[in-house]
């Protein structure tokens, strides 16, 4: 009788999640924000919501959208109690944004049943892409939208699976938690407001 391993408990899964977090604790220690182009404008959109709270943001605007602006604002303020710069403390957080993203694309493919070696290969590609690692370290918006693209990812292949069960209340759930998780993407990226 073949005993096929779980993907969920793959210790090369485990492997790669800590090699990844071993990488970006290397690029975390040896990389710097650089605030340039539209870095800039988040940093003082970020720096407006933390100073001088949400009123004077949204009457001087809003000219960016708010969640990722409030992430930074989240950093100053932890920055200043912790006395280090805000670049530290929103690296911390993004890279942790990384690894929830990444715990959540490893439970995505176990569910869609997707063979162990390709999940391994999947985690091992987004623990090491430059263009995502690049994304975890600078300051633009498109690290929020990770974890909150892949719970939609995930809500759909649910509500999919629900509709095939014939559980239509369960399907109803599952679209009501789309249609809020559509909203907190918007509130990341307003290009996802077109979808």
């Amino acid at each position: 009788m073949e005993t096929r391993q779980n993907p969920v408990l793959s210790k090369s899964i485990i492997l790669v999640i800590l090699l990844s977090l071993g990488y970006w604790t290397f690029l975390f220690f040896s990389s710097e924000m650089h605030i340039v182009f539209d870095s800039i404008s988040y940093q003082n959109s970020g720096k407006r919501i933390y100073t001088q709270g949400w009123i004077e943001h949204f009457r001087t605007g809003p000219n960016r959208e708010p969640l990722y602006l409030y992430m930074i604002a989240i950093s100053m303020q932890l920055a200043d109690f912790l006395s280090v710069q805000y670049q530290t403390i929103q690296k911390i957080l993004q890279i942790l944004v990384m690894l929830i993203s990444q715990i959540m694309l490893w439970r995505i493919l176990a569910r869609l049943k997707i063979r162990p070696g390709i999940i391994t290969f999947v985690l091992l590609y987004w623990g090491l892409s430059p263009a995502i690692n690049n994304s975890a370290l600078s300051l633009f918006s498109e690290i929020a939208t990770y974890p909150f693209v892949l719970a939609i990812i995930f809500i759909s292949i649910l509500g999919y699976q629900s509709i095939k069960k014939n559980k239509l209340r369960r399907s109803l759930v599952y679209g009501l938690i789309l249609g809020l998780l559509f909203i907190f993407v918007t509130f990341v990226k307003a290009l996802f407001g077109y979808i």
